[in-house]
């Protein structure tokens, strides 16, 4: 468990443990968890989808459920696919800052660890227009 204020190097941890980059950045970043999953198999592969929150409609759930990653391990960039899932959850608006929506990162591959992490959005002791 990696637990801290916002911006006090929560997902910088993340990744010197995982090898993978987690985007960083002075304002809020992590609006959403991030479920980090990697596990050793014979072959790379990558599979990334967002589960939908319960507050979701029907509709928006089938909409975030066919969010997908087509790219290789090779091309794997953590900080876009946070940026597309950020557009698919509607957070680059105004209207919503945090979302109970999980994105999940599964990586398999014959040098990867056996490991799980979620990243968390961080805490914060008052509210600005950011954030609430």
């Amino acid at each position: 468990i990696v637990c801290g204020d916002q911006s006090s190097g929560k997902s910088s941890a993340l990744e010197a443990i995982s090898g993978m980059s987690f985007p960083a950045k002075d304002n809020l970043c992590t609006r959403f968890a991030t479920e980090l999953i990697l596990r050793r198999a014979p072959a790379a592969d990558v599979d990334i989808h967002i589960t939908p929150g319960p507050e979701r409609s029907d509709e928006e759930k089938a909409r975030l459920r066919d969010f997908t990653y087509s790219r290789t391990l090779a091309d794997l960039d953590i900080g876009h696919v946070i940026d597309d899932a950020k557009s698919a959850m509607d957070l680059n608006g105004n209207n919503k800052v945090f979302s109970t929506d999980v994105l999940r990162i599964e990586i398999s591959g014959p040098s990867q660890p056996h490991l799980t992490m979620v990243d968390l959005p961080g805490l914060f002791l008052a509210g600005n227009k950011d954030q609430s």
